[in-house]
């Protein structure tokens, strides 16, 4: 993908390539090493693309590096099937999609010019059995109703989904039926409106809930993206999937994705003072304002949560298996495989539990090691 000097002025687009691209990466590889995988992208565009290539878009940003990944997997004599279906709506934008891919032939590409919701019928049909990670990137909240896109989700797959709750946010509490409607669409029913005065945790802890149980996944998280120039929120990409490992891979994508974040808004706060002031500083000033947990702040948070879910789970002091609980600790934002093991030795040293079924000098956690209360 394209250098973040290619995204001045729309680094947040850049941050969710840079996730979108080392995700995907990760998961065709773990899929195209066993079987076909298929890559959905139902809000395709383009939309603001600055390159003739179109490499800064999110659709080329997938096929380059399925290509990538298609070519190391023939390296070890696997070839499986990838393919792509991109879905865009705008005619205009449909036609620039259609002239950036019609040169692609070394990986199957469909396009298609509908709504996303009504092309529904076409998109499964196109997935069939195969694996599919869907990806979901609207420019607001419609189109993409839990209910509706369900015969998709529950398929074999996960789904990323572009929550742009800086957008959403702003209407929460608009008291007209017909926005209140569109937001029974988006959070797959009622009960929406119970959390909104808690706060942006509390709403995107009830959107993931519901997307478990409309779309039938057995884990959901996300990771935060904030605006370039103001200490808010911009969008979460909210991630969903039936397997342990995707939690794990997500994770690792996020805490690269954190390190990013930090330069890249930094250097945007920086040019945008440059612009400003015509003076260049020499300390980029990375903080944020009291309207936003820091990444610090917010990983801090997230890991004493991890900790009172480990103790709650011991709480009836029955056993518990490493692998049993692990992933609902990976379900909190930050809380990664290295940091969940190290949660747990911490409460080993303090006395709180105890790990049975470690060997030799090994220290953490893993895989059929229990968790039993200590006293």
């Amino acid at each position: 993908m394209k250098e973040p000097e290619a995204y001045s002025g729309r680094e947040q687009t850049y941050l969710k390539h840079f996730f979108l691209e080392r995700y995907l990466e990760r998961v065709a590889y773990n899929i195209g090493s066993g079987g076909d995988f298929v890559y959905v992208d139902g809000f395709s565009g383009p939309w603001r693309s600055q390159d003739e290539a179109f490499e800064d878009t999110s659709f080329m940003v997938a096929i380059n590096k399925l290509r990538t990944v298609r070519a190391a997997l023939a390296a070890r004599g696997q070839r499986p099937a990838i393919r792509c279906l991109f879905v865009e709506k705008d005619p205009k934008a449909f036609a620039e999609l259609t002239r950036a891919t019609e040169g692609v032939k070394d990986i199957e590409v469909r396009v298609v010019n509908d709504k996303f919701e009504a092309a529904l019928p076409e998109i499964v049909d196109f997935v069939g059995r195969s694996f599919a990670l869907t990806f979901i990137d609207p420019t607001g909240w419609s189109g993409f109703a839990l209910q509706r896109i369900a015969p998709l989700l529950r398929m074999r797959g996960e789904v990323l989904i572009n929550f742009m709750f800086e957008h959403i946010n702003r209407f929460l509490t608009d008291e007209r039926s017909a926005t209140a409607s569109t937001f029974d669409e988006l959070f797959g029913g009622p009960g929406w409106d119970d959390v909104v005065d808690e706060g942006e945790g509390a709403i995107l802890d009830f959107y993931q809930e519901r997307l478990k149980g409309v779309c039938a996944f057995d884990y959901a998280t996300r990771t935060r993206v904030s605006m370039p120039l103001r200490d808010r929120t911009y969008f979460h990409l909210v991630y969903a999937t039936r397997h342990p490992k995707g939690l794990v891979e997500f994770r690792g994508v996020e805490k690269k994705l954190r390190t990013e974040q930090r330069d890249v808004l930094a250097d945007a706060k920086q040019s945008s003072r440059i612009e400003r002031t015509g003076q260049a500083e020499f300390f980029r000033d990375a903080d944020v304002g009291p309207g936003l947990l820091s990444f610090e702040e917010e990983e801090l948070r997230n890991h004493a949560r991890a900790r009172n879910l480990v103790l709650s789970a011991l709480d009836g002091r029955t056993p518990l298996r490493y692998e049993r609980i692990a992933p609902a600790m990976h379900e909190l934002p930050t809380v990664n495989e290295s940091a969940a093991k190290h949660i747990i030795r911490a409460l080993h040293d303090e006395g709180r539990l105890q790990i049975e079924g470690l060997q030799g000098k090994q220290r953490l956690p893993r895989s059929g090691c229990r968790l039993v209360v200590r006293g």
